[in-house]
């Protein structure tokens, strides 16, 4: 497993209070914009059915644009449609990964913490996300927001680095110019619909210049 060429950049991370064909529609929004890489991100609350068909809508519309599509925290939906995979910190059952051989690649969700990367001697994940970097509504935690600059000093540079968390137009450069590879972002872009094109837009502009 290994994640491609074009996981870099943006890494925009689905809203879980939209569903069905208004979610469809915004993923189309994110594509044209110019978005690479989507991770579906459910409510807990969807029925099975419910998450599998939109999933695999949203997988074919994901592939139709060349980008990437990671599904969060659903080890057997991931194998079954042979995408990404997310799975945080609480993820214990490491060696059933082994088992999944359509997975296309693995994130793991490291908060705050370096271990996990450092300690991957399997090499079973493929990308490593950091936070929440700023304050985030989306992605809080009883910790507070991470040490940027510890981790950033200290994260494998050879690895593929992912910071989640409070990231926006305003503090977008920061993440870039710390050497993480990719930008996780959901409020950010999704916090006013009439603006996601305009938000991505200037987002890919201030990564690409920094």
């Amino acid at each position: 497993m290994a994640v491609a060429e074009n996981f870099k950049g943006i890494y925009a991370i689905t809203p879980d209070y939209l569903f069905g064909v208004e979610l469809i529609k915004l993923v189309e929004r994110t594509l044209d914009a110019g978005i690479n890489i989507i991770q579906y991100r459910f409510n807990k609350n969807l029925s099975k059915r419910e998450v599998i068909d939109t999933a695999e809508t949203l997988f074919k519309k994901v592939q139709a644009f060349g980008a990437e599509f990671i599904v969060n925290n659903d080890v057997n939906l991931a194998n079954d449609l042979f995408t990404g995979l997310h799975v945080g910190p609480d993820f214990k059952n490491e060696e059933v990964l082994d088992q999944k051989n359509n997975i296309k690649f693995v994130g793991f969700s490291c908060k705050n913490s370096l271990e996990p990367q450092k300690n991957d001697i399997n090499n079973r994940f493929d990308y490593y996300s950091f936070g929440p970097i700023f304050f985030s509504k989306t992605k809080m935690s009883q910790n507070g927001t991470i040490d940027i600059n510890k981790i950033s000093s200290q994260m494998d540079s050879k690895k593929v680095n992912v910071a989640i968390g409070g990231i926006n137009l305003k503090n977008l450069a920061q993440i870039k110019q710390k050497g993480f590879d990719c930008a996780a972002i959901c409020n950010g872009i999704y916090h006013d619909s009439d603006k996601i094109e305009r938000n991505i837009k200037e987002m890919i502009k201030v990564w690409n210049e920094n």
